[in-house]
C-alpha cells in the first residue's frame, strides 16, 4: 500500500461510511456527523431518536439505499436511520447470531456485534463483530 493523503479529525472516530456527497460520522453520542469530504468541515447533525428518546453508542455506519444503517455498541442491534429527521425507523436484533451458528466469541464480552459492510454490487449485507472467527450475510 502507499499512503495517498494523510488528514487530521478533530473528534472521536466511531463509525464512518458515505452517501456520495458527504462523509457520515459517528462518536458513540446520538450524533451523526456530515462533512465535507474535501475540507472535513460539518456540514450538518443529525440526532438519533427513537420514539422521541435519543438512541446513545451510534457506532459502526453504513450507508444503504438512502438509509444510515448502525449498531448501538454493546447491544446486539442495527437500527435504520432516517439521515434527513434521525429518526429510527426499523430496529433488527442480532442476538444470538453467533451462537446460533455453532461458534462463540472467546468468552469475552466485549467481542461484541461491531460492523456492518454492504456491498452496493451484489446488494449483500455482512455483519461480524469484535474478534469474531465468522462473517455473516444477513438480510432485513
Amino acid at each position: 500500500f502507499k499512503r495517498l493523503k494523510q488528514f487530521y479529525l478533530n473528534a472521536k472516530g466511531w463509525g464512518m461510511t458515505h452517501d456520495g456527497s458527504s462523509l457520515i460520522l459517528s462518536d458513540g453520542s446520538s450524533t451523526i456527523y456530515f462533512r465535507n469530504p474535501n475540507t472535513l468541515e460539518t456540514i450538518k447533525t443529525i440526532s438519533v431518536s427513537e420514539n422521541g428518546n435519543l438512541v446513545n453508542n451510534v457506532n459502526e455506519l453504513e450507508y444503504i439505499d438512502g438509509y444510515i444503517y448502525a449498531n448501538i455498541w454493546q447491544t446486539d442491534d442495527i437500527i435504520k436511520i432516517d439521515p434527513v429527521t434521525g429518526k429510527v425507523l426499523a430496529r433488527a436484533d442480532l442476538g444470538g447470531l453467533l451462537a446460533k451458528s455453532g461458534l462463540n466469541n472467546g468468552g469475552d464480552p466485549n467481542n461484541v456485534l461491531n460492523g456492518i459492510a454492504f456491498d452496493s454490487v451484489t446488494q449483500r449485507i455482512y455483519v461480524t463483530g469484535k474478534r469474531w472467527p465468522a462473517i455473516f450475510e444477513i438480510k432485513f
